[in-house]
């Protein structure tokens, strides 16, 4: 096991992590390890990216202020506007350079 904190580690291996992580992998990836730790089911090995990883990619490729730029005075009730910055922001997600950090 890694010396690392769950908090700061960029992926957690699915025998890692249960329902007290949620906020760290998501519910799916939680109840994944849950099923692994608790119930006993076979689900084959796999891992989640944390959230910390995620936030350190918007920090360090440099995308989260544009991002939350075009989040700023979005109405979610306007589902055009609401469709057209969700496809501009997924437009930055994926185009954006992977930090040497995280290669």
């Amino acid at each position: 096991m890694s010396q690392i904190p769950k908090e700061k580690r960029l992926v957690l291996r699915f025998d890692e992590v249960g329902r007290e992580d949620t906020a760290l992998v998501g519910g799916k990836c939680a109840n994944l390890g849950e099923m692994i730790t608790k119930a006993r089911v076979p689900v084959p090995n796999g891992f989640a990216v944390t959230a910390h990883a995620y936030r350190f990619f918007l920090e360090k490729s440099g995308i989260r202020e544009r991002i939350l730029s075009l989040l700023s005075g979005l109405d979610v009730r306007d589902l055009k506007q609401l469709n057209d910055r969700t496809s501009q922001i997924r437009e930055i997600i994926q185009t954006a350079d992977l930090p040497r950090e995280l290669i």
